[in-house]
This record gives C-alpha cells, sequence and structure tokens, in this order.
C-alpha cells in the first residue's frame, strides 16, 4: 500500500531511507500533518452554523415576509376596533339636539325598547350608560342569567350582544345611536 504524505502530497518510496513515520519529501511525520489537516478541517466545520451534510433547499423559504404581514394585520385589525369602539357612540346621535332626544326619550314607553345583553360585554355596558344618560325608558334582558331572555334571543335568531327590538324592530348590528333614534321615531 502507497502512502501519501498529507502535507505535501509525496508519495512515499519504497527504497526511502527515513523511517516509516516521516516522509522522505519534506520529512514530517505521517500522523501529525494528518492530525493537523484534521484539525483545520474541523475548525472550519466547527464555524458553521449548519449540520454537517446540509445543502441549501428550496423547501425552507424565508418567512420574513409573513411577520410583517401578520403585524400589519394586526395593527390594521387594532385600529379598526379602535375606530369602531370610538365612532359608535359618539355625538348624541344623527344630528339631533338635546332637547329633540330629551323629548323623543319621555316618549318611549315601558316594553318599548328590550336590550339583550350578557355579563361581560363591554358594549353592552356602553349602551346601557347612554340609554340611562338620555332618559330612555328600557328594560335589561341577560341571556346569561336569565333563560326566557336566551330563548327569546334566540328566536330572533340574533348573533351577538347587545342586541336591541325597538318598538318591535330589531337592531341586529349592535347598538348605534343614530338608527336607535330612528327605529323609536317610526
Amino acid at each position: 500500500m502507497t502512502i501519501i504524505c498529507p502535507k505535501c502530497h509525496q508519495a512515499r518510496p519504497a527504497d526511502a531511507t527515513v523511517p516509516d513515520w516521516q516522509c522522505p519529501s519534506c520529512g514530517v511525520a505521517y500522523a501529525k500533518a494528518q492530525d493537523s489537516s484534521g484539525a483545520a478541517a474541523a475548525a472550519a466545520d466547527s464555524r458553521s452554523t449548519r449540520p454537517a451534510g446540509w445543502v441549501p433547499s428550496r423547501t425552507e423559504p424565508d418567512r420574513t415576509w409573513v411577520k410583517v404581514v401578520m403585524a400589519l394585520l394586526l395593527v390594521t385589525g387594532g385600529y379598526l376596533l379602535w375606530n369602531q369602539m370610538t365612532h359608535r357612540f359618539q355625538g348624541l346621535g344623527g344630528g339631533q339636539s338635546a332637547e329633540d332626544i330629551a323629548r323623543l326619550a319621555s316618549s318611549v314607553k315601558e316594553g318599548d325598547v328590550v336590550m339583550y345583553t350578557t355579563s361581560t360585554c363591554p358594549y353592552c355596558v356602553q349602551a346601557r350608560g347612554w340609554l340611562s344618560q338620555n332618559g330612555f325608558a328600557f328594560t335589561e334582558c341577560n341571556i346569561e342569567t336569565h333563560s326566557q331572555c336566551n330563548d327569546a334571543m334566540r328566536s330572533y335568531r340574533a348573533n351577538g350582544v347587545p342586541f336591541l327590538v325597538v318598538k318591535g324592530q330589531q337592531m341586529h348590528e349592535g347598538f348605534n345611536s343614530e338608527q336607535f333614534l330612528n327605529a323609536l321615531k317610526q
């Protein structure tokens, strides 16, 4: 078997006069040269963060754009929710004066307005506050604590709370002061 020097890459001749462990061309010990070249290769491999045998693949796309899109969707959703909450209850409703609303509130009889709610609904709290602040009589029906309220709301096929029935007219989109006032005028 021919021995090749790991340092100078010369083949050891059969008639070499130096010891078997030494290269006749460069004089290096085969074991040392092999260890140092192996150590250099190991050092080069240890600098890599990829596992041995790793091959770039098109099945591992860069997902940075997904994170950017998700962040934009989250910000947009937050803005839309904030915008809806701040505009849903603003103003007196429909450009009505305080006197017109007070006059309309005094004409509302017991049972004209039924508001279906839950105990944990923040929109229900806002709607209740607006109705009370403006002096409207209304009947609150909590679907969590009264099964007959839950059954009645289901019969209307309502999807969420607050759900109002104003003089028999259903407000399916939650509470909106302008729609509420228009429903009372009819």
